[in-house]
């Protein structure tokens, strides 16, 4: 993509490993049923993130 700047993709990549960061903390915070949708949340969260920056 050369549209994207360097500083573009590092802010989509942090916002990327934010998710994934609220996703594990909100998995902790509930029961263990919760914990395997936040854990694919936060899977798909990081190639989403992976994908636009790549």
């Amino acid at each position: 993509m050369k549209g994207i700047s360097i500083r573009s993709k590092r802010i989509v990549l942090l916002l990327g490993l934010f998710l994934v960061s609220f996703a594990l903390y909100f998995a902790a915070e509930s029961g263990s049923r919760q914990i395997e949708i936040a854990l694919l949340g936060a899977l798909a969260a990081l190639m989403l993130a992976a994908v636009i920056v790549g």
